[in-house]
């Protein structure tokens, strides 16, 4: 069972916040969208409260006197008065037999009173009317009569409120007032039960400066428990709110709403009028999920008139609901609409980009590849031109010595020498020394050339060079072919050989290929140099 200080401790520490909340509704509303969470957290503990009590019932515990039982019952009715109608009114006919049993009248009244207060919690005015006639309180002591007539003041307070003729409502309040004199009169000065009295006096009279002061003195004095705390805030809401101190008797409500659901109190209106006032300033939507809360507390308590005063304000709240869902649901098919076109809209743009992406990724390709022929073509230009220079320059030298050999043999009348050319001026050596020479070139541009080109035909038909050559006949075609010299008529100036003999070169290598149906020319165009 929680411990009476710590309630008390909460109840004056959520005083205190009051002010600071009053500023912040948001934050109080949020505060209590915490604690409607954890609203079952704290059923629970209720019911195991419960739960502990009950088990003092079942053996071997059966043997216990009437007295005890009759005290262990009240405790359960305490605990059921505001939680269940049902389960409290059974134990509080539980104490009435006891009561009987026990031949105490005070027992018998007190019994009966908590009976009323059931009646009256639930809204059957004419079963608590005629209980409270019937009751006898000649032996009783000054607390039960205090409670007989604190109920009894309440019976009329409530017929008013349901009363809508004006006569009989004022007869009613009057009546009321009169019977909580009585009240006043048992009730220990200084104690939590007349202040509350008191202020509930001062409330239905009139007097409200009184009964707000009254009812904030009460909230901070930290004496009551959870349940009288939320009562004096939702009375003390319900004045501030006549006098047009909106903000402040919002957060009063918030207070009384989180008492109630720290104590489990289903018989509570502080939530309903929350809703209500929710709803008034527009915010429909918490205003609905707590008028949903009161009313499943109201059917969970079987609160008759709790469930009379939801069902006045449960339609205008769903109604405006609805509304603002229809209103929702029409924006949410125009933004749906306008976000079908923008996505048409993006689709098209991502199409035309993707169409324009695989355009410039070819030309990007389309251009690397004319790079690396460039690249390729720099780098045999540069081979070459460098070796045409230098072989130039030889063949200068070998110009200009041949020269100067006629020249002698003609000055020194030697005729007959100039037909014996040197050997070192031999046609068949320089067109050698020119093979030889392009051939160290070409590999050195594809030092690979001969492996790819052999790949590319059948395994029995590969070229095999001899020793000490490089490139024969058949490589050298082709090797002028990769040069970018496809012309046959200049391959066979360069190679010394007729036309025709370079086409059946070309005609004998292609059919060694391993891929006839390929074109065997584009294949080796494929081969790539070292860079």
């Amino acid at each position: 069972m929680l411990n009476k200080k710590f309630y008390i401790s909460l109840s004056f520490l959520s005083l205190l916040s009051v002010l600071v909340w009053a500023e912040k509704p948001d934050a109080a509303l949020d505060s209590l969208d915490a604690c409607l969470n954890r609203k079952h957290l704290y059923d629970q503990a209720k019911q195991a409260r419960i739960d502990s009590l009950q088990s003092l019932f079942t053996p071997p515990h059966q043997y216990i006197d009437n007295q005890r039982l009759f005290d262990l019952c009240n405790h359960l009715y305490n605990e059921y008065r505001s939680y269940r109608y049902d389960s409290a009114y059974a134990y509080a006919e539980r104490m009435y037999r006891l009561a009987c049993t026990l031949g105490n009248a005070d027992q018998i009244a007190s019994a009966q009173v908590k009976q009323c207060f059931n009646f009256l919690s639930t809204g059957l005015f004419k079963e608590c009317s005629d209980l409270l006639q019937s009751i006898d309180l000649r032996e009783c002591t000054t607390s039960t009569q205090a409670d007989f007539y604190q109920v009894q003041a309440r019976f009329y307070y409530d017929l008013a409120d349901y009363n809508n003729d004006p006569a009989s409502r004022t007869a009613y309040h009057q009546e009321g007032n009169r019977i909580i004199e009585k009240a006043l009169e048992r009730l220990p000065a200084g104690s939590h039960q007349r202040s509350m009295a008191e202020g509930l006096k001062y409330m239905k009279d009139g007097n409200a400066d009184q009964a707000i002061r009254t009812f904030r003195e009460l909230a901070a004095s930290g004496q009551c428990s959870e349940n009288d705390y939320a009562i004096a805030t939702s009375s003390l809401a319900y004045l501030l709110d006549q006098q047009g101190y909106r903000e402040e008797a919002k957060a009063c409500l918030v207070q009384a709403a989180m008492a109630d659901l720290r104590s489990s109190t289903k018989e509570t209106t502080a939530l309903c009028n929350l809703a209500r006032m929710l709803y008034e300033e527009g915010d429909i939507a918490r205003a609905t999920r707590y008028v949903h809360h009161a009313l499943d507390d109201a059917y969970a308590f079987n609160a008759r008139q709790r469930l009379l005063e939801i069902g006045q304000i449960l339609p205008i709240i769903e109604k405006e609901r609805m509304d603002m869902l229809r209103e929702q649901n029409r924006w949410a098919k125009m933004f749906s609409l306008s976000l079908s076109v923008a996505f048409v809209g993006l689709a098209v743009a991502i199409f035309v980009s993707w169409t324009q992406l695989r355009r410039l990724k070819k030309a990007q390709a389309q251009i690397q590849g004319m790079n690396e022929h460039l690249l390729e073509a720099n780098k045999i230009k540069e081979e070459y031109i460098g070796d045409f220079f230098s072989l130039s320059s030889e063949y200068i030298d070998k110009i200009e010595n041949y020269q100067r050999y006629v020249k002698r043999r003609v000055m020194d009348n030697q005729h007959d020498e100039l037909i014996k050319v040197p050997k070192q001026f031999s046609p068949l050596k320089e067109r050698e020394n020119l093979y030889a020479r392009f051939d160290q070139i070409f590999l050195k541009i594809f030092p690979d050339f001969v492996d790819n080109f052999n790949a590319l035909l059948r395994p029995g038909e590969r070229i095999c060079l001899k020793e000490g050559e490089l490139l024969n006949t058949d490589l050298r075609i082709y090797a002028l072919i990769r040069l970018g010299i496809s012309d046959n008529d200049r391959i066979a100036r360069f190679l010394g050989y007729s036309v025709n003999t370079i086409y059946t070169y070309k005609t004998r290598t292609k059919a060694k290929a391993r891929y006839p149906d390929k074109s065997f020319k584009e294949q080796v165009l494929a081969i790539k140099p070292s860079y």
